[in-house]
């Protein structure tokens, strides 16, 4: 659990994915759990530009996951909007076109048993900013929150068929960037790496090892990280039917 400092002004736990501020000028805010990662990764390397390419890698594709460039900004923008809710007007999140983005506001870490006190906590809930929808109900307007509140349903369940429509196309030109290394019982056997040849028995030998079964027709993708032992592997069966497919992590240490 880390917690970081920032701006002198607001707490951000790592374990809550929570923003806190530490006066009355702002409220408690809970982020989804990657805008959570992508503040971290900014607050780790506070100062320094962090591209797209970076963020996919440590936030989703670390993870064997998924992601879109239109989720990853969404996320972004959650991230600004969070920092504004807790007190923070300042634009200390900025985006470098061409090159990614750049957390320019002042970041201390502090003791994880640092004990906080809110004043807001006592007198209202945290705040959700991940939802991009907000709602207030009023008591003396009852019909038109209703209409209202089904409109913005209807246009969170859109956004929501949208996104999933995306994620199956990014994902078909993800797996186009794997090269075959070989079969394994008439199974297909592919991955992802600039240096992936220079490897491929041991990632073979890594798939036998793992004890996943990949028969005739199926096509398994390997996405090893930087340590070789640790990643994803997918299973599709058959290839061109993507709702087939299963992701597995692993992370046992591989021997020769």
């Amino acid at each position: 659990m880390e917690k970081f400092l920032i701006n002198d002004l607001v707490v951000f736990s790592t374990e809550k994915k929570s923003l806190i501020p530490l006066n009355d000028t702002g409220n408690t805010v809970s982020l989804n759990g990657p805008a959570s990662e992508c503040l971290t990764l900014l607050l780790k390397k506070n100062g320094k530009v962090i591209d797209q390419k970076e963020f996919f890698h440590e936030v989703w594709e670390s993870k064997g996951q998924y992601v879109t460039t239109n989720t990853f900004y969404q996320n972004i923008s959650v991230l600004r909007k969070a920092m504004k809710a807790v007190g923070i007007n300042d634009e200390i999140i900025k985006t470098l076109p061409k090159l990614g983005i750049k957390f320019t506001g002042k970041v201390e870490m502090i003791s994880a048993e640092h004990e906080l006190y809110n004043p807001s906590e006592n007198s209202q809930a945290d705040i959700d900013v991940s939802k991009e929808i907000e709602i207030t109900i009023s008591p003396n307007n009852n019909k038109r929150n209703t209409i209202g509140l089904i409109t913005l349903l209807f246009i969170a369940f859109s956004i929501l068929v949208f996104t999933i429509m995306d994620n199956l196309k990014y994902k078909t030109n993800y797996l186009s960037l794997y090269e075959s290394i070989g079969e394994i019982n008439q199974c297909l056997v592919k991955a992802k790496g600039s240096d992936t040849t220079s490897y491929k028995s041991e990632l073979i030998s890594l798939f036998n090892q793992s004890g996943l079964i990949c028969n005739k027709g199926q096509t398994a993708y390997i996405t090893p990280n930087s340590l070789k032992n640790k990643g994803s592997i997918i299973i599709c069966n058959p290839e061109n039917n993507l709702e087939s497919c299963i992701t597995y992590s692993f992370t046992e240490s591989h021997h020769e």
